[in-house]
């Protein structure tokens, strides 16, 4: 079957089917014949969608789209809408390098590195992140409630996965920084959920918050990635299905603890 002949159209054009991803800036409006299924990352169904529906959170979502022939396909998506953080951010990029060039190099303690960490700033980033400022002193704990990256809902199960962000900020501060993790109240954490760091798999939050710490310079930030899945455990179901009655309830406190790198 020619593309052409594809009876889907998002955003009024026919997307990349099957492995490719097709990339939105903007709501993504479905015109179709036939049936759409919005999937997890396994496939399976979790919500059918109508014709005139649209995908208005950013995040990954994969479509599984039946023609009227009972055809098959897979659709991959990425939706990334532009912010006003996102201008912000590309308007610095673009003036801090001139000023940086410009200027007299008088102060050779400016981190040049400020400038270039801007660039972690994913559109997945917005919304997940958890921001530490140790320009204001000792940060307060932050509740942390885990999304399912699919889904974009906290009705985590197994087959569920996600991450979140810690952004750690020097910025307009004049001292670096030895910076530690902190977790405290982890409430019905489900067995077989696990966090990934730097390619580590760690089996609670508690066990991965001792491997976040090192040094942070002035003036800069930076941003740490933590996944976490929930894999199914064909060997022990009934705690997985005992865990799914609490897991909409899973959260923790997390706090970064700042001193001055003397």
């Amino acid at each position: 079957m020619k593309k052409t002949d594809i009876e889907i159209k998002l955003n009024n054009q026919i997307p990349k089917l099957n492995n490719e991803l097709n990339k939105y800036h903007k709501n993504i409006s479905l015109k179709f014949k036939g049936k759409v299924f919005l999937v997890d990352d396994n496939l399976n169904k979790i919500k059918e969608l109508k014709n005139d529906d649209k995908i208005k959170k950013n995040g990954y979502y994969i479509l599984k789209f039946i023609d009227e022939d009972n055809n098959i396909y897979f659709i991959k998506l990425k939706l990334c809408k532009y912010t006003i953080l996102y201008f912000i951010l590309l308007l610095t990029l673009i003036i801090f390098p001139l000023l940086y060039f410009l200027m007299p190099k008088t102060n050779t303690n400016i981190n040049r590195q400020m400038l270039f960490d801007s660039l972690n700033y994913e559109c997945k980033f917005i919304g997940d992140r958890y921001v530490f400022n140790f320009n204001y002193g000792d940060e307060n704990y932050k509740k942390v409630e885990l999304y399912d990256k699919t889904t974009n809902t906290t009705k985590i199960h197994p087959g569920t996965s996600g991450q979140f962000y810690i952004k750690l900020n020097t910025v307009g501060g004049n001292k670096d920084i030895i910076y530690q993790m902190q977790v405290k109240e982890e409430v019905n954490k489900p067995t077989n959920l696990k966090f990934r760091l730097n390619n580590k798999i760690y089996n609670s939050i508690y066990e991965l918050a001792q491997d976040i710490n090192g040094n942070i310079l002035q003036n800069s930030n930076k941003i740490i990635k933590i996944e976490w899945f929930w894999e199914y455990d064909n060997l022990d179901d009934e705690s997985d299905t005992k865990d799914g009655m609490f897991s909409e309830n899973y959260n923790f406190l997390v706090r970064m603890i700042g001193t001055e790198n003397k």
